[in-house]
């Protein structure tokens, strides 16, 4: 050691009651406090923060305690470039009496983690006279920061629910549209007003499921229902989101939406045309959605354009119709997926990709749950032409394919 890290070395003895030097990678720690290295400390730290913990520490200070020392969260605040972290917590000296004591810990930066995965614990004992300034303030902090972590999950499970909960509000309004088609069908119109019901139990279900877990206890994981269960639905929890859905800042995607807001604000009103109103004889419209009540709404939908419908509840088997026709057998694409094993950004990409003639072309139009419909827009390489949020307007939806199509024919 040279003589300015003993000066330095020096110093940091005068100031604090224990230096401990860490080696992470063995979780082994050596004191510093003594110029003779033969009688310093050595142990492992882990092991004796454990047994600090439960002899000596404040019962309301363990977990920060342990937390303080966890490998993990040291190696993640390195990742971060958290250089120096800190925390103050109680030791026990007897007569049920506690003392503060302040530790440090002053980590390498991230390009020594590599070469010399050490870094330093010091600790302090505080002044005695400030404990309840020291136990008021921590106390605060402390409260803070969980009321903080508590209001982001809460935020968080209010997003997922709110898209969760667009899915079935879409079924609802595509077969009350179908049912008012089948007044003279009374076997059909049962059975789509039964639909409607399910469809309704499920949103009281994710209801039910959402004030139990954001009004009651805030992060923890998200509990099925039991008739959910029965019925095979998926949990908001538990349906996969695609990690490409996410490729965009949240910053950006709110910016995008204020504007897309703004476009539509500004934008004159419009007439909202009926189903009756188009006439796509000769066409035939690919679609993929992901569950059989939204395929069977969406199959209803495209008939009652006179268009012929090839719709699928699985994006392999929507991408292998597409590759396997000849090019312009399909005049516009529709998808409607979460899943992300094989959801609609891969069949997009898939068919972008496929080298037919018409690939680059064709109309593709996604339709998202997401209220951030944005991170829909934004999935890498898939090329949507456009982006519907639920619950879906057919009347618009089969507007935007007519002017796609015309576009695309140049008529």
């Amino acid at each position: 050691m040279n003589n300015r890290e003993d000066v330095l070395l020096q110093i940091w003895r005068d100031y604090y009651d224990e230096i401990l030097e860490v080696d992470l990678e063995r979780g082994t720690f050596e004191s510093l406090m003594n110029t003779d290295e033969t009688i310093n400390k050595k142990g492992n730290l882990y092991i004796e923060t454990m047994i600090m913990a439960n002899k000596m520490v404040h019962p309301d200070d363990r977990d920060d305690f342990l937390k303080f020392f966890n490998p993990q969260k040291i190696f993640d605040d390195m990742k971060k470039d958290i250089f120096v972290s800190k925390l103050n917590f109680r030791v026990h000296k007897g007569d049920k009496e506690y003392f503060w004591v302040k530790v440090k810990g002053i980590m390498p930066s991230r390009h020594q983690l590599s070469q010399n995965a050490n870094y330093f614990a010091c600790f302090r004992i505080l002044d005695p006279s400030s404990e309840e300034d020291y136990g008021y303030m921590q106390r605060i902090s402390s409260e803070l920061m969980r009321e903080k972590e508590k209001h982001t999950n809460r935020m968080a499970l209010l997003e997922q629910y709110t898209d969760e909960i667009r899915d079935p509000v879409d079924g609802i309004k595509g077969l009350s549209q179908i049912a008012q088609k089948q007044i003279e069908n009374p076997e059909k119109l049962v059975q789509n007003i039964t639909m409607i019901e399910e469809e309704c139990t499920r949103i009281q279900l994710l209801l039910d499921e959402m004030v139990l877990q954001i009004g009651g206890k805030g992060a923890a994981p998200i509990i099925m229902a039991g008739d959910m269960k029965e019925k095979g639905k998926a949990s908001v929890m538990q349906r996969k989101r695609s990690e490409s859905e996410e490729s965009s800042s949240d910053d950006e995607n709110m910016l995008r939406d204020e504007e897309i807001q703004e476009e539509l604000l500004a934008a004159p009103q419009q007439v909202i045309p009926r189903i009756e109103d188009f006439d796509f004889k000769g066409m035939n419209i690919l679609a993929f959605i992901d569950n059989t009540v939204g395929a069977r709404i969406m199959t209803e939908m495209i008939s009652a354009t006179s268009a012929t419908p090839f719709v699928f509840t699985s994006g392999k088997e929507a991408v292998k119709a597409y590759i396997s026709g000849e090019a312009g057998k399909f005049d516009a694409v529709l998808l409607d997926s979460v899943i992300d094993d094989f959801g609609m950004g891969s069949v997009a990409r898939c068919i972008r990709l496929s080298c037919k003639d018409d690939a680059e072309t064709i109309p593709i139009i996604a339709m998202t749950d997401k209220t951030n419909i944005s991170a829909t827009r934004n999935i890498d390489g898939a090329k949507f032409n456009d982006v519907f949020r639920k619950p879906i307007d057919f009347g618009l939806l089969f507007l935007k394919v007519q002017e796609l199509i015309k576009a695309e024919k140049g008529t």
